[in-house]
């Protein structure tokens, strides 16, 4: 098995690999991001994002839709660690449900959501 869609943002990198097994090329004129299990990588700036919708509803936020919102998102390096720190603590208040969250964690969700 050879490896293949190599991609990287150090040219000399991929300037000794053949053109087959190389995912993209640095030249500006592309859009230079590669998407690999629902995490985008672009490569010219090295920024990982992440293309997420949320609920456009307007229902009231409590620990059922947060945790809705959360379990849409895979995220297999971590990086959404603080909405999971944000469902522990919601764990940690013992709230039913559907009942409304405290202020102070709907304004860091409404926040973290933006």
């Amino acid at each position: 098995m050879s490896i293949r869609q190599w991609s990287s943002n150090e040219h000399s990198v991929l300037s000794g690999l053949p053109e087959t097994s190389v995912k993209l090329s640095l030249s500006p004129s592309n859009d230079n991001t590669i998407k690999t299990l629902g995490i985008f990588w672009e490569s010219l700036h090295d920024r990982i994002t992440y293309s997420v919708q949320h609920a456009t509803t307007h229902r009231p936020i409590t620990k059922c839709t947060i945790l809705a919102e959360v379990a849409k998102i895979y995220y297999p390096l971590g990086l959404l660690g603080p909405a999971k720190i944000l469902v522990q603590k919601l764990w940690t208040l013992k709230l039913h449900w559907d009942e409304s969250i405290p202020l102070d964690i709907h304004t860091y969700w409404t926040t973290y959501c933006r």
